[in-house]
């Protein structure tokens, strides 16, 4: 009674893996990773390739910036869109101190910066950044606005209501 009965599946499969552990011993393979190691491996392994695959190449600076109109309080920049549209870019704008950054599509061909003050000098630069995050050399002009004067329509005005 004390005999227990297996059946010829579990007999056949015990045997196998029995075989297959002599063969393991006897011929062990030229390099194995240990289990532990195994997922850190494959996920440096994954990083790296994704690392590798990345597009590094700057896109093409925008040519000839340069100013197109100015006002009292506006100063317009213009530029030729760069010839390379391998991907997707935005333009990134910014001047000096009292001037707005503005980030615009790489359709735009101009650009017209509003808010300033009369009589000043301003500085403005612009670069393409690509949608890997590769940014173009910079392109920079400066320019003076108009002084103040009676006739600007485009002045800022003040209202003041009394009661």
């Amino acid at each position: 009674m004390g005999q227990r009965r297996v059946g010829p599946c579990r007999l056949k499969v015990l045997a196998v893996l029995r075989k297959e552990n002599r063969m393991n011993t006897r011929n062990p393979a030229p390099f194995s990773v240990p289990a532990w190691l195994f997922f850190p491996l494959t996920l440096a392994i994954g990083l790296f390739t994704a690392w590798a695959a990345q597009d590094r190449t700057k896109p093409t600076p925008p040519g000839n910036f340069h100013v197109t109109a100015k006002t009292a309080y506006t100063v317009t920049v213009a530029w030729t869109a760069p010839t390379d549209k391998s991907r997707p870019f935005n333009y990134y704008l910014a001047g000096g101190s009292g001037v707005t950054s503005v980030v615009i599509p790489q359709t735009a061909t101009s650009h017209t910066f509003t808010g300033l003050n009369s009589g000043n000098e301003y500085w403005f630069s612009i670069c393409a950044k690509d949608t890997a995050g590769n940014v173009s050399r910079q392109a920079s002009v400066s320019a003076r606005t108009a002084p103040e004067t009676a006739g600007n329509a485009s002045a800022p005005a003040t209202v003041t209501v009394a009661n």
